[in-house]
C-alpha cells in the first residue's frame, strides 16, 4: 500500500469506483464543450478512514457554463466532472500524470487554453469522443447474467450531459444511461478481465451492485 501523501493506487485493481463530491456543489454542473485526453492522467482520490489514494484515468476535459475546466471519468454507473463524483463515498484529490507523480488541482494548461479559447463560428465543436482508457459497460439481466461491452465514444448530449456510446446499445442513438434497468457499471479493462475469468470476489461484488441497484 502507499501512503496517502506520496503514491497512488490505480483503480483498475479495486471493484466499485466511489468518491465524494464537494459538499458546497448540490447539483451537477452543465458541461458545454470537451476534449481528448491523450497524455494518461488520471483523477486521484481517496476515501473515509483510509491512507491509500486511488487513481481512475480520465476519458476527456470538459468545459462547464461557469468556465470551470474539469475532468472527466466514468464513475458508477454514470459520466462525471471529476468534482461532482458522489458525496459521501470518498474525496477528489487532484489529477496526476503516471511516470511524472506532480499531484496538481488544475488541468494541463494546454487543455485550459484550448477549452477555455472561443470556439471559431465556421468550426465544428466536437460533442464526442473516443475512448482510450478500455472501459467497459457492465450490464446484469433478470437471470443475473453478466454482459461485458466496451465503450466505444464518449458523448456530450446538447443538453449537457456526459453519456457513453457502444456499438452494441440498443438505447435510443446508442446511449447508455444510469436509467437503463441493465446497465450497472463502468468498469476498467483490468476489472473486466477478472469478471471474464470467473474471478470470485469480482463476481460478488457484481450481485451485490446489481442487487442494490434494484431496490434502490
Amino acid at each position: 500500500m502507499y501512503s496517502r501523501t506520496h503514491h497512488l493506487k490505480s483503480e483498475n485493481n479495486v471493484i466499485g469506483i466511489h468518491a465524494k463530491q464537494n459538499a458546497k456543489r448540490l447539483r451537477p454542473r452543465r458541461a458545454v464543450k470537451m476534449m481528448l485526453e491523450w497524455s494518461g492522467f488520471n483523477m486521484v482520490y481517496s476515501r473515509p478512514n483510509e491512507e491509500t489514494l486511488f487513481g481512475v484515468p480520465i476519458i476527456g476535459w470538459a468545459k462547464t457554463m461557469l468556465g470551470d475546466i474539469e475532468g472527466m471519468v466514468p464513475w458508477r454507473n454514470e459520466v462525471k466532472l471529476c468534482r461532482d463524483i458522489d458525496f459521501g463515498r470518498g474525496r477528489f484529490e487532484g489529477y496526476i500524470q503516471p511516470n511524472v507523480g506532480e499531484l496538481r488541482q488544475r488541468a494541463p494548461e494546454a487543455v485550459e487554453s484550448y477549452l477555455i479559447t472561443p470556439a471559431n463560428p465556421l468550426s465544428v465543436v466536437p460533442n464526442e469522443i473516443p475512448d482510450l482508457t478500455e472501459t467497459y459497460a457492465l450490464f446484469v439481466d433478470e437471470r443475473d447474467q453478466v454482459c461485458l461491452t466496451p465503450i466505444d465514444q464518449w458523448i456530450l448530449t446538447p443538453n449537457g450531459i456526459l453519456s457513453a456510446r457502444t456499438r452494441t446499445s440498443t438505447a435510443p442513438e446508442g446511449l447508455i444511461t444510469h436509467e437503463d434497468r441493465h446497465f450497472c457499471y463502468y468498469v476498467g479493462k483490468r476489472v473486466a478481465d477478472k469478471i471474464r475469468a470467473g474471478d470470485a470476489r469480482s463476481l460478488n461484488a457484481i450481485a451485490r451492485i446489481a442487487f442494490a441497484e434494484r431496490n434502490a
